[in-house]
């Protein structure tokens, strides 16, 4: 609700006391949500290094969970950003499953 009123601040603290409440209940997927949606934040406001250290958090817990779709869409999420910063070998390269090689 505070992202879509472009409250960033108060989205942020409401993300951050959920993602300590997640933590603190060890409950992973709604932690990689969470962190999925401070980056989203980020991206929104194009604060790209900044969303792409949250997109990382939640891609290493993905993997762990071993959550194939969710790990589609961080990759995807991380992918859009290095293309949008013009890093395309970092966009394609690293983080799309389905390159050849």
């Amino acid at each position: 609700m505070y992202k879509n009123q472009n409250d960033y601040d108060k989205a942020f603290e409401m993300y951050f006391d959920a993602l300590n409440f997640a933590e603190k209940i060890n409950h992973k997927h709604y932690q990689s949500a969470i962190l999925n949606n401070i980056a989203n934040i980020y991206v929104h406001r194009g604060i790209y290094d900044s969303a792409l250290v949250y997109f990382h958090a939640a891609k290493n817990i993905i993997t762990d969970i071993g959550d194939k779709y969710g790990l589609s869409l961080v990759n995807r999420n991380i992918a859009r950003i290095y293309l949008n910063m013009g890093e395309f070998s970092n966009g394609i390269g690293k983080h799309w499953p389905y390159q050849k090689k």
